[in-house]
């Protein structure tokens, strides 16, 4: 374990972010399932993260177990990660769906940068943020995906 996490537990709730995950598409709706899954889907209980850089809805939906997408399953995991120099998020799983899901929120949190300073100017470095990361697929598009088998 890193420094950091070895620090003294904080004294507010870790705040937790919830971010969606749609599966690749061969349509050009996968901004329209992200906005979907996204919809209403924060979760916050102290201060919210604050993003110095997301990807894009396209990214995020390459980072779709691929074996899951195929088998038509559905998972999240939840990650505990602590800001680190840059903004990079080190993460460890809390807990994850079989089948994939677990690593695939790691490459998810891989994708965001936190910024490296929170809203009253201190030092983001050393900042526990806690991530679900739910990966869904729409009823239209497992609709189009899945019919006929």
């Amino acid at each position: 374990a890193s420094a950091a996490r070895r620090a003294a537990p904080p004294t507010a709730p870790v705040p937790e972010e919830t971010i969606g995950v749609p599966p690749a598409s061969a349509s050009d709706d996968a901004s329209a399932d992200y906005a979907a899954v996204n919809s209403d889907e924060l979760v916050v209980t102290a201060r919210r993260p604050v993003w110095a850089s997301t990807p894009s809805p396209r990214r995020l939906s390459a980072m779709y177990p691929q074996r899951a997408l195929d088998r038509g399953r559905e998972g999240e995991a939840r990650l505990a990660c602590i800001v680190q120099e840059r903004g990079r998020l080190d993460c460890d799983q809390i807990e994850a769906t079989p089948g994939g899901f677990g690593a695939a929120a790691e490459r998810v949190a891989g994708a965001y940068r936190h910024s490296t300073t929170l809203a009253n100017g201190e030092s983001a470095v050393g900042t526990p943020v806690n991530l679900r990361v739910v990966f869904r697929i729409s009823e239209d598009h497992r609709g189009r995906r899945f019919a006929g088998r």
